[in-house]
């Protein structure tokens, strides 16, 4: 064996070398790709994602919004938008109109969201929800990174989602609005005198004499529990023993 291994030590040595090097090579890419995930991962952490959307609006069933947000980690500049079908809005205004659709927006920071008011569903008849000419707009959206890279994302909307939509109950929010409301309705009322508050005064003797009235009040309660006779009241017993 030993004579065999020195005949072939050139061989050997040489399929070693190949073996060597493959793995050098396997581990280069590998490095090479693990690089590349942590650069790309770095990015993401760091990019901006400018959205646009059409929700309803949360505090009123039956009305509808466009929504640009920034969902990305990092924030957006010059963000601008190319309107590719307008929607046209009640009284004369269109989805161009829009301040920020019109004019851009200079900076986007991170979760940072923009809303309008849209149109109101109730005044759109179903053939303009779900046929063939129903309501729908696109635009693309121009912005940079921190970085200054240019990106550039497009978006379709329509409403046909919107239809034979319900809603039960009120919103959370709705209901605190209200009831804070009428809060303030309330304090309004007093101050202007419209209202008074009445105020109950009670001496340091009416006091006493409540709780008196609560310990026996217990105390009768826990004889009727032992199946006890409760004791005559102060003063009203000779009255219930002629009775």
């Amino acid at each position: 064996m030993i004579d065999w291994l020195t005949a072939h030590s050139a061989l050997l040595t040489l399929l070693f070398s190949f073996v060597v090097a493959g793995a050098t090579v396997f581990y280069a890419k590998l490095t090479h790709e693990m690089v590349a995930e942590t650069r790309r991962l770095r990015e993401a952490q760091s990019a901006p994602h400018v959205s646009v959307r059409i929700e309803g609006t949360p505090t009123a069933f039956g009305f509808t919004d466009i929504v640009v947000e920034n969902v990305g980690l990092g924030p957006a500049y010059d963000v601008s938008f190319e309107v590719e079908r307008d929607l046209d809005l009640d009284r004369g205004r269109k989805l161009s109109g829009i301040g920020f659709i019109r004019n851009g927006v200079k900076y986007l920071a991170p979760k940072q969201r923009l809303a309008s008011f849209l149109i109101s569903l109730f005044e759109v008849q179903d053939a303009k929800m779900e046929g063939p000419d129903r309501l729908q707009f696109a635009l693309t959206v121009n912005y940079r990174d921190a970085a200054g890279k240019a990106l550039k994302e497009r978006y379709a909307a329509d409403f046909a989602h919107f239809v034979g939509m319900h809603r039960l109950g009120t919103p959370a929010l709705e209901s605190i609005a209200e009831s804070m409301k009428k809060l303030k309705d309330d304090i309004d009322k007093i101050g202007s005198g419209w209202s008074k508050i009445t105020v109950v005064r009670l001496t340091p003797e009416d006091l006493a004499q409540e709780r008196k009235g609560r310990e026996l009040q217990r105390l009768e309660r826990k004889l009727e529990q032992e199946g006890l006779e409760a004791p005559l009241p102060p003063g009203g017993g000779a009255d219930q023993r002629m009775g």
